[in-house]
């Protein structure tokens, strides 16, 4: 009986469309692939447009958001979210249906949870309690919050508590961890002639813990949720799709995650917190470990007087008047890069456009609206 299961739970990524120059005029002109159908909802407060991509048997597929308000967000970006179903499953088909839908390429990873289920024993149940209480703590964490049933016993005796949901991770932090009882999370309670009835909302969660003979009542799930995923690199490159169906790839990222991101002491007190026993929760194997890291940049300051005037070069690039006219557009690129280098704004610049200066530069003036003089 497998100890541990691993999984996708939320997988959203950018990819750029091939528009058309009467689409970028009008916008992206989709096209529904037999046996599917696209279904238009209201947009949000960052894109326009948004769709449901369907089955045939009316099961959500992908939700698709594109048109962006903001002049910042390249135009030809659509985002895309898997729903939670297909997660579960193989995912070889999600690029060939969004290519179908329109002409694109990968662009970039937003956001990815991967989580790890799990039946606790004796041992993992008193870690896990002991958190609740700070007998243990995870190390490095400095904010969180957790969630927990109040008992109170109707025939006398102490009032206690019962957590069921624990969180670590700052509001602004990009790598959050959760540890939650999923079969409680999974479960709905609903009145049937009434008799309490309990049903699962996630049946194909279920169904594989059923197929590992797995206590369906006590079932716990620890996952880890990275956003601005583009920024993070695992033995020096992005993940993206692809790499996330290569056989084994899912569980060894998150394995080495959780030995790097997810280190759990007891709470001994030491002035030199390395000196607390290590009480982990899972025991992994011995193997090279390798840590997601963010990309590395020069470690100068960020002067962020200057980003003001990086916003304001990066709109003048949008003017209609400075794309169509290539003096105009070399007089803004050429002030664009040197507030860049004279700010030291080359990180700020890669996470708020998800790519690098050069390869923003190279793409705007490829793109097929700018005249040739």
């Amino acid at each position: 009986m497998r100890a541990e299961l691993v999984n996708i739970d939320w997988l959203s990524f950018s990819v750029s469309m091939a528009l058309t120059e009467e689409e970028r005029r009008t916008g992206a002109v989709l096209n529904c692939p037999q046996g599917y159908s696209l279904v238009e909802l209201g947009g949000t407060n960052i894109y326009k447009r948004r769709y449901f991509v369907m089955s045939a048997q009316g099961e959500k597929l992908l939700t698709l958001l594109l048109e962006p308000h903001s002049q910042v967000i390249d135009k030809a970006d659509m985002f895309v979210e898997v729903a939670n179903k297909w997660l579960y499953f193989d995912l070889s088909w999600v690029m060939p249906l969004v290519c179908q839908i329109h002409e694109c390429a990968w662009k970039s990873l937003s956001r990815l949870d991967i989580c790890c289920d799990f039946v606790p024993d004796v041992r993992q149940q008193a870690i896990m309690e002991g958190l609740g209480t700070c007998q243990y703590y995870v190390s490095g964490k400095r904010q969180g919050v957790s969630f927990y049933d109040i008992c109170i016993p109707s025939e006398g005796g102490q009032v206690k508590t019962q957590w069921y949901d624990m969180n670590w991770g700052s509001k602004g932090s990009n790598l959050k961890w959760k540890m939650y009882w999923k079969s409680r999370e999974v479960t709905e309670v609903s009145e049937v002639e009434g008799k309490e009835v309990s049903w699962c909302t996630k049946p194909y969660i279920q169904q594989q813990w059923r197929n590992l003979g797995w206590d369906l009542e006590n079932v716990w799930r620890l996952e880890f949720s990275v956003t601005s995923g583009n920024k993070y690199r695992w033995h020096g490159e992005r993940v993206d799709i692809w790499r996330l169906q290569e056989e084994g790839y899912v569980e060894r990222l998150f394995w080495d995650v959780y030995d790097t991101r997810f280190v759990i002491r007891a709470n001994q007190g030491h002035k030199c917190r390395k000196w607390d026993e290590l009480c982990p929760l899972f025991i992994t194997p011995q193997r090279d470990i390798y840590r997601l890291r963010e990309r590395e940049y020069d470690s100068q300051a960020e002067y962020h007087e200057f980003v003001s005037s990086l916003r304001a070069a990066m709109k003048q690039l949008q003017e209609p008047s400075v794309r169509g006219f290539r003096q105009m557009r070399e007089v803004w690129l050429a002030a664009t890069e040197s507030t860049i280098e004279t700010g030291n704004l080359r990180p700020y610049f890669y996470r708020t456009f998800g790519k690098e200066w050069e390869e923003w530069r190279d793409e705007y003036l490829d793109n097929g609206d700018i005249a040739r003089f």
